[in-house]
């Protein structure tokens, strides 16, 4: 059939629903940024054991030993 063109009918606009109460629904907010906490820096405790420490003369043994 070619004079023709096929009739399109129109699509409904969608409704909103009835059966939900619109009070049902609480709105979505974000959290408003907060800024970044400023803290001082911590003081390094400082020893003084009368020993120096030289890493050159330790072994991989002893190096752990200490840091733990």
């Amino acid at each position: 059939m070619p004079g023709r063109p096929p009739q399109l009918r129109p699509v409904p606009k969608p409704q909103p629903r009835t059966d939900i109460p619109t009070s049902a629904v609480a709105p979505f907010v974000l959290p408003s940024l907060r800024p970044a906490a400023v803290a001082p820096a911590p003081e390094p405790d400082i020893v003084d054991d009368g020993q120096e420490l030289v890493l050159e003369d330790l072994t991989r043994e002893q190096v752990r030993d200490w840091r733990v």
